[in-house]
């Protein structure tokens, strides 16, 4: 009521909603190459009506996507890529504050291993990986022989074994 000189205009109202809480925990229940599954849990005694954006970026361009509940499969994503998820809470076409979680979606396996120069002592190795940030990649390679393991690094799409038993 706005006053003057003791006398009162006329009463208006408005209405607001407070924000939602944010997010509490975000979970990466599982991740593939191509799809992320998350799930995050919000406190807040009224999050059973809140909605969800979930927004991340894929190939430069902004994606929001939403979700009714407090999980959401994401899928459609390149192999082996950073990506940085952020929840919004929403209710009522307030936005409350963000919660993120990054993750990098697996690397597909390799293929065309090729082996090579085979002496009785060393192996060398090539394969393929057709993923688009496998420039970036490091490779492990696992060698198994009579009953011991071992493993070698690569930085690239080759690798020469050493130091074999002969005859294994």
């Amino acid at each position: 009521y706005p006053q003057v000189a003791g006398t009162e205009g006329d009463a208006n109202n408005g209405s607001v909603y407070t924000k939602p809480n944010a997010v509490s925990v975000v979970h990466i229940e599982s991740i593939n190459s191509t799809t992320v599954n998350l799930r995050w849990s919000n406190s807040d005694t009224n999050s059973d009506t809140y909605t969800y954006r979930i927004h991340f970026e894929k190939n430069g361009t902004e994606i929001n996507i939403f979700a009714n509940d407090t999980s959401m499969t994401i899928g459609d994503l390149e192999p082996g890529t950073w990506y940085t998820f952020t929840i919004f809470p929403q209710a009522n076409k307030t936005e409350g504050d963000p919660k993120n979680e990054s993750v990098y979606t697996k690397p597909n396996p390799v293929t065309n291993i090729d082996f090579s120069s085979i002496t009785t002592q060393t192996v060398s190795l090539t394969w393929t990986s057709s993923d688009q940030n496998a420039a970036n990649y490091k490779y492990t390679i696992v060698v198994d022989g009579n009953g011991t393991n071992r493993t070698e690094n690569s930085n690239d799409t080759t690798a020469v074994i050493r130091n074999l038993e002969p005859g294994t």
